[in-house]
């Protein structure tokens, strides 16, 4: 086992080329505003599903996080992320502006990961507008009340 482990730790793992990681970022994005124009719309349930899988694609990469955490995000979790992550001034006098800026503008809401530990997992504004349109439209394309997933 100390061997298997051993040979896993230095073996070199390939990182994608920053041109492809674009691609995908550009890509998830064009798709992600193309379903938001068409649910404001109209809203259709092949669009509904289309942004709920894009939005968690992107939560994934943004957070590379396992799919499995992020999937599992609740309703009332996401109700209850923080949105003022600047409320502890010994914290937000040791942050650069740029940080500052971010802290700002991102949501951060804490998942149940692998053997309950807890993840954070950071939104970016077009994540929660995404997902705010979701949840604004979970009923009109049948899911649930009793659903309690965001990606439902």
């Amino acid at each position: 086992m100390s061997t298997l482990a051993s040979d896993k730790m230095n073996k070199p793992q390939p990182i994608p080329l920053t041109s492809d990681i674009q691609k995908l970022n550009q890509y998830i994005a064009a798709e992600s505003m193309k379903c938001r124009a068409q649910i404001e719309y109209d809203i259709a349930e092949s669009a509904w599903q289309i942004l709920a899988k894009v939005t968690l694609v992107s939560m994934i990469l943004f957070n590379r996080r396992r799919a499995g955490e992020a999937e599992r995000l609740l309703l009332s979790e996401y109700n209850k992320r923080s949105k003022d992550n600047l409320s502890v001034e010994d914290i937000a006098d040791s942050l650069s502006e740029v940080e500052r800026v971010l802290c700002r503008t991102m949501s951060r809401v804490e998942i149940r990961g692998k053997h309950s530990r807890i993840v954070p997992v950071i939104l970016t504004p077009q994540m929660v507008t995404a997902i705010d349109l979701l949840n604004s439209t979970r009923n009109s394309v049948g899911i649930s009340e009793a659903n309690p997933y965001v990606f439902a």
